[in-house]
């Protein structure tokens, strides 16, 4: 059974989720898999559903780590720390590879609001902090000295090892092979990614895959809740990644009108940014501070948003044959926070 905007609704009868005489909303999501939301049309909790499209050996395992996570923070004490960070499990699909879980209610992707009108809120930035803390230093804690193998991989994250040959290079095209042929020869960034792979630790409870799209922000109780969603690359490994991974997501999306000269050091973009720039060092310090980055971790957290700046130049030649202003920016960006955490730390306030 493939699932549709029209379908959707008997499906969750049959699974005992809806009664199939009331009246519901369903809404198809844009994703690369099939993604709906539905929701009671006289009110309350709504689900979403998330069916794979590609039935890969791969996504099938990420989708049953997904799976086991949402499980995880409702049936193990160990995990019920992410019971307020996660929407609630309700189901996993086995054989049509189907998860439910509840809907955030007056929920928004953190990417739009940060692009548009919202800005770059401090509050938003502490806040994502402390989460992400919660995450990592109450979840899992028993799990931690020996975790189930089936389910967590203990891998490193792909890009650190891209340059020497590692999996994630089965994923890519031609163009995308010649930005990691420069990373190769690249006198900072090969014994960077090197160190970080070297270096790599099991101390925390991971999400894998931090970006603003996976982070919700609900606005449904009296103040707002932040929320992480999409766990398939979710792991026991080192928590610096995770903490990279939005120092990236702040520069990126902060920074994307002023990524189109390659040449540029970063103090140069965030004055060039302006107004924005700013915004961007007070919600990283407000980030840096709701987490409780201290300076022992400075150094590893930037050279992890480094490597998560190298994956997005990646991603930004997807199709590509030669590497855009942008690919090169990030490119270069990358080097300079990886060889000077000092000075880009600086340059973006997170100094201490």
């Amino acid at each position: 059974m493939i699932l549709t905007a029209d379908n959707v609704l008997a499906y969750l009868a049959g699974k005992g989720l809806a009664d199939p005489t009331a009246a519901w909303t369903v809404s198809a999501r844009l994703s690369r898999n099939r993604n709906f939301s539905a929701a009671p049309a006289a009110g309350g909790p709504g689900l979403f559903l998330k069916q794979l499209r590609v039935l890969a050996p791969e996504s099938v395992l990420m989708m049953q780590r997904e799976a086991t996570v949402y499980w995880l923070s409702q049936n193990d004490p160990d995990f019920a720390a992410l019971a307020d960070l996660i929407p609630p499990y309700v189901l996993f699909d086995g054989l049509l590879k189907v998860l439910v879980v509840g809907l955030v209610p007056v929920a928004q992707g953190l990417l739009r609001p940060q692009e548009e009108s919202w800005g770059f809120p401090v509050p938003l930035g502490e806040s994502l902090g402390r989460a992400l803390a919660a995450v990592h230093r109450e979840a899992g804690r028993r799990m931690r000295s020996d975790p189930p193998r089936a389910a967590f991989p203990l891998e490193v994250p792909g890009i650190f090892t891209a340059h020497r040959g590692g999996p994630l290079v089965r994923w890519l095209g031609a163009g995308q092979m010649r930005l990691v042929e420069r990373v190769r020869e690249h006198p900072v960034l090969a014994p960077a990614l090197d160190r970080l792979a070297a270096t790599w630790s099991l101390d925390a409870f991971t999400h894998g895959d931090l970006k603003f799209e996976n982070c919700v922000v609900s606005a449904g109780g009296s103040e707002p809740r932040i929320f992480f969603v999409d766990w398939e690359l979710a792991d026991f490994g080192d928590p610096c990644w995770d903490l990279g991974c939005l120092v990236q997501a702040y520069l990126y999306v902060g920074l994307l009108p002023v990524l189109d000269r390659p040449e540029e050091s970063l103090r140069e973009r965030l004055e060039r940014a302006g107004p924005r720039g700013e915004a961007i060092r007070a919600a990283l310090r407000g980030f840096w501070r709701g987490y409780g980055i201290g300076p022992a971790l400075r150094e590893r957290v930037l050279g992890c948003a480094a490597a998560r700046l190298i994956q997005m130049a990646l991603e930004v030649m997807h199709g590509r044959d030669e590497p855009p202003p942008m690919s090169l920016s990030l490119l270069e960006m990358g080097a300079e926070i990886a060889g000077e955490p000092g000075t880009a730390g600086s340059s973006l306030g997170v100094a201490g």
